[in-house]
């Protein structure tokens, strides 16, 4: 029986120097045992998944109440916090799109770093949000006596909410494996992300025009949440320094409203008319599950989906 020591350590800097290493990085721990401590061609992929991690949360919170009176209530509340983690959840998922195995923006734990590659916003982090919620009874027209006048205009109220938010944060990967420290041949994140050169430069999707360095220097037009040019990739053989979570997503700014009206029919009866709308104003609010963050792709920086329009519901009730 023939024992072999194992020596721990990654020879990523062996690698990046052989170009076939290099080219073989999707399944190096199995074309290239040497470069790890538990070769793949012996005892194949390893994955580790733990639930240990580090969070913290802070926040300022103010609300204002008005309780009802002559019709009119509402609720104001606005919260200024931060959360911080090392992991927001299974394989610290985010809401950005385009990371690793169909699994969205996924960014595991960096082996060789942790504490400070790894400790970042939380991935449900809203650095401001305001909420206010009203219901207003509009007074009625009491110079009437006929029954059907009566009947129309009194009962009307409407209400709404009104949200704005601040982003939640969104990581950036490298799908290409180029740290050539880990492969695509285990059932995990991987922790391959590239260099930050410069500051996050945010863009209007709706106006945006940028020429994309990782498209070969193409200007594409529209759709650009943040300035791709602001990462690069990174060097073969070593892992990039973009810290976790160190972008914004796009925000929120929504209305919602509704206009009601209760028409009493008989003692025990009355109908009730509504009229809904969601995103009132119809203005068009990017997803960040739509936007993609993975270096690799084509569509580095751009946002595809957006949430729903304006949405109009109408509806009566007889209550009995």
């Amino acid at each position: 029986m023939i024992v072999r020591e194992l020596k721990p350590g990654i020879n990523a800097a062996g690698c990046a120097a052989a170009p076939s290493c290099v080219a073989g990085r999707v399944d190096q721990n199995v074309s290239f045992p040497n470069n790890f401590p538990y070769p793949g061609n012996v005892l194949a992929g390893i994955a580790n998944n733990q639930t240990t991690g580090t969070s913290n949360y802070n926040s300022l919170q103010a609300k204002l109440d008005k309780r009802v009176s002559r019709g009119l209530q509402f609720f104001v509340a606005y919260t200024y916090s931060k959360a911080m983690d090392d992991g927001s959840g299974f394989e610290d998922s985010a809401f950005g799109g385009g990371g690793f195995g169909g699994f969205g923006s996924l960014r595991a734990t960096n082996p060789f770093n942790q504490t400070a590659a790894d400790y970042g916003p939380s991935v449900y982090d809203a650095t401001h949000r305001f909420v206010i919620n009203y219901s207003y009874d509009i007074p009625a027209v009491r110079h009437f006596n006929n029954w059907a006048a009566k009947r129309f205009f009194e009962g009307w109220r409407m209400n709404g909410i009104t949200t704005y938010q601040t982003g939640f944060p969104l990581d950036v990967v490298d799908a290409a494996f180029r740290s050539l420290t880990c492969t695509e041949n285990i059932f995990s994140a991987r922790w391959d992300v590239p260099n930050v050169i410069a500051s996050a430069h945010y863009v209007d999707p709706r106006t945006s025009q940028l020429i994309n360095a990782t498209k070969g220097g193409t200007t594409t037009r529209n759709h650009y949440c943040f300035d791709p040019n602001t990462f690069a990739r990174e060097t073969n053989g070593t892992i990039g320094n973009a810290a976790r979570d160190p972008l914004r997503g796009p925000g929120i700014a929504n209305f919602d409203w509704g206009f009601y009206k209760d028409t009493p029919l008989t003692e025990r009866t009355r109908l009730e008319l509504r009229f809904e709308f969601f995103n009132l104003w119809n203005h068009t609010q990017f997803s960040p599950n739509g936007l993609s963050t993975n270096i690799n792709s084509g569509n580095f920086g751009r946002v595809s989906n957006a949430l729903n329009p304006r949405i109009v519901q109408l509806a009566a009730k007889i209550y009995f």
